[in-house]
């Protein structure tokens, strides 16, 4: 319940920040609360809710760097994709959106922060994944049949084109 509700308030920072009008935050934030998928993750106690949390969070540090040109927002940003990463590894493709929208912004934002910041971000997924999975980074790749550790399936054989085409 704690993350729903943040997930809420995070929605309206992002909306006034966007918009910059407290109407259309507060419309955000209502139909943010009232969304089935954000209803249904929150009450579960699953990693979902926390996962969007910091996804949101993520965006709504992107946005202000981009807004007020701050280089320390850029690492934020990065460091919240990766604690998204942290509670499910999906949600950490946010980082591909926030990649982008820095690159789209390159006269504002510098790059270094940038590379700083998808550094601290490729270390802290790393570091996520040995801990939750007790192995090297690779553990989510599983060979075989069956996902007993890994998030995904690769062909037996993953240097043949025929085992890619049959998979």
């Amino acid at each position: 319940v704690l993350f729903g509700c943040l997930n809420v308030l995070v929605v309206y920072k992002i909306s006034k920040e966007l918009f910059n009008d407290k109407k259309a935050a507060m419309w955000s934030a209502f139909f943010a609360a009232v969304s089935f998928n954000l209803v249904h993750v929150s009450h579960l106690a699953r990693a979902w809710s926390p996962a969007v949390f910091f996804s949101l969070l993520a965006l709504l540090f992107c946005i202000k760097s981009v807004k007020k040109g701050k280089g320390n927002l850029i690492i934020f940003s990065f460091v919240s994709a990766a604690l998204s990463f942290g509670f499910h590894q999906l949600s950490g493709l946010v980082v591909l959106l926030i990649v982008l929208i820095f690159l789209l912004h390159l006269k504002t934002i510098k790059l270094r922060f940038i590379g700083i910041g998808f550094i601290i971000w490729l270390f802290l997924i790393i570091l996520f994944n040995y801990l939750s999975l007790q192995g090297n980074f690779w553990t989510v790749l599983t060979v075989g049949d069956t996902t007993s550790t890994g998030l995904t399936l690769i062909p037996k054989e993953p240097l043949n084109f025929n085992g890619w085409l049959e998979f």
